[in-house]
């Protein structure tokens, strides 16, 4: 199939699965400490998440709100966490490799993946806080477990040895 029938065929899935969602007016429906969740924030979260996962096409649309409000309560706890031992910011480089290769996992072109998000109603700032959240994260858990993993690397090699 050509990337133009795809893109095509995604941009119906998506608008198909949000209409409803945004045929109501918005509306608050959870509440994060500081950050309000709305079915808005709920749609836009399914689309980015289907983008990244054709298999959640196959659930069915009850399961994948519920999965997406969870995806959106996870990430402002993350949020909530990080912003008590890191600042945002100064992650430019490594949030630009992440978006290329999102987009060259999804085999589109600049111009392509810019169309698919806008489609998506995902602006490219979403996209960045997004991954941004995820890259400081890890740096946070590493930051913290970092000492505390013990590392044998006699037993590994000794271990691969007998299993090859």
């Amino acid at each position: 199939m050509s990337k133009i029938k795809i893109y095509i065929f995604l941009v119906l899935i998506f608008g198909f699965l949000t209409n409803n969602l945004l045929a109501k007016k918005i509306e608050i429906l959870y509440k994060v400490e500081n950050y309000p969740i709305t079915n808005k924030d709920v749609a836009k979260e399914i689309n980015y998440l289907l983008m990244l996962n054709d298999q959640l096409k196959t659930i069915e649309k009850e399961e994948l709100i519920q999965y997406a409000t969870k995806s959106i309560i996870k990430e402002k706890v993350k949020k909530n966490e990080i912003l008590k031992n890191f600042k945002f910011g100064g992650n430019g480089e490594l949030i630009e490799k992440q978006i290329n290769f999102l987009r060259n996992n999804l085999n589109l072109d600049e111009i392509e993946f810019e169309n698919l998000l806008n489609s998506l109603d995902i602006s490219k700032n979403f996209l960045k806080e997004k991954i941004e959240i995820e890259l400081m994260w890890n740096k946070m858990i590493y930051t913290i477990y970092k000492d505390k993993v013990i590392i044998n690397e006699m037993s590994i090699k000794e271990k691969l040895k007998k299993d090859l």
